[in-house]
């Protein structure tokens, strides 16, 4: 306790230079209670973060006041009128347009159209199960049927009620709210609270805050600001010497220069093409070359291959595309493997790829199931 006493004392002593080579000097103390900052003898600001100052709340209050009379100001402008009304119109029609007509009804007839449809498809087919088409077809029109017209038609009551009273009233109302907003929250409370907070953090660290350094800086509870970004003379030093540079490469013998250099790299960008171009040539002519070699030896030695018939049945199944990934490979491309397995296969007129099954065989469903499923088409 008699250390920490002492430790005040001395801190408070401001007159003895001593005492500011380690704790902080009267201009430091100042600006940590006024701005959360301490200029540090190294020439860096320092940013305390548990320090919010007095500058910058009041700042923010007056910048919480000017947004929200800009705020109120959105009460003059025709356009908050034209937009509420335009949303309020919008949304009605989406309403009676796309939920109630289109979801409702227009899909519902096209789900009885649909199902019925598919349904003489699978008689004529004489598929699995054929004879229980039309009452699949009826199960799967009428669940959805319900699920449409029951979702929709009050669904979409409500969302042009809502769009003719309650999206209007909300509209006209959000200045209003939006400048009680910017006005009491960020006009009044948060500075009120960060100069409260201020006013019992500050003086305390003030006292007792030791001179500011890079090693003490932890980068969370206090932050060293590079001098070459907050000094404001030095960037305007640099700004000075930007613009004087762009000034002289922009006269007539520096552009000439620049301009030499840009017409020779041109040239030499050229001729880098043309080289380019001149090896993938003959990479080209390489690798084509030894897959001719490579697609001569593997055909002469299809009698070791699996039977042409098996291959020839699965293919017309599934397509040539299984059959060609497996014969690519090291050293074999995909235009050799499709030249090898038309040799396997011979003449047959196999696609790449054959459609899969419409339904995947681990997927099951009920007419529930399905009419959710038909409601999402």
């Amino acid at each position: 306790m008699r250390r920490a006493l002492l430790a005040l004392g001395l801190a408070s002593t401001l007159s003895l230079p001593a005492h500011a080579e380690y704790f902080l000097d009267a201009r430091q103390k100042g600006e940590l209670i006024s701005r959360g900052e301490i200029s540090g003898r190294d020439g860096a600001r320092y940013n305390v973060w548990i320090v919010p100052g007095y500058v910058v709340p009041a700042q923010n209050a007056a910048e919480g006041w000017r947004a929200a009379g800009q705020d109120l100001k959105e009460y003059g402008d025709p356009a908050l009128y034209r937009n509420a009304r335009k949303h309020s119109r919008d949304t009605f029609r989406f309403a009676r347009r796309d939920i109630i007509r289109e979801f409702a009804f227009v899909g519902t007839g096209r789900t009885w159209v649909d199902s019925f449809g598919t349904a003489s498809e699978r008689v004529d087919k004489r598929v699995f199960g054929w004879w229980f088409a039309y009452p699949w077809a009826l199960l799967e029109a009428t669940g959805a049927s319900a699920l449409r017209v029951g979702l929709g038609v009050p669904t979409g009551v409500a969302v042009g009620l809502g769009g003719v009273t309650a999206l209007p009233a909300v509209e006209l109302m959000l200045p209003t709210l939006k400048a009680g907003y910017h006005s009491t929250v960020d006009g009044f409370a948060v500075p009120v609270l960060g100069m409260s907070w201020n006013t019992v953090v500050a003086p305390p660290l003030a006292l007792l805050g030791e001179q500011p350094s890079p090693e003490r800086a932890d980068g969370f509870w206090m932050k060293r600001i590079d001098p070459v970004t907050s000094d404001v003379e030095l960037q305007a030093a640099l700004q000075a010497l930007s613009a004087w540079r762009a000034a002289e490469v922009a006269t007539t013998p520096a552009r000439a220069v620049t301009e030499a250099e840009q017409a020779a790299m041109g040239v030499l960008d050229a001729r880098r093409q043309a080289l380019l171009r001149e090896l993938e040539q003959e990479r080209r002519a390489l690798h084509e070359a030894a897959q001719a070699r490579l697609l001569a030896l593997l055909q002469s030695a299809t009698a070791r291959a699996p039977a042409p018939d098996q291959l020839g049945a699965l293919a017309q199944r599934h397509g040539r595309r299984p059959f060609i990934n497996a014969l690519r490979g090291p050293g074999v491309d995909e235009a050799t493997a499709r030249l090898l397995l038309a040799t396997l296969l011979g003449d047959q007129d196999i696609p790449d790829d054959v459609a899969p099954p419409l339904r995947p065989d681990a997927e099951k469903t009920n007419p529930v199931k399905r009419s959710f499923e038909l409601m999402e088409e």
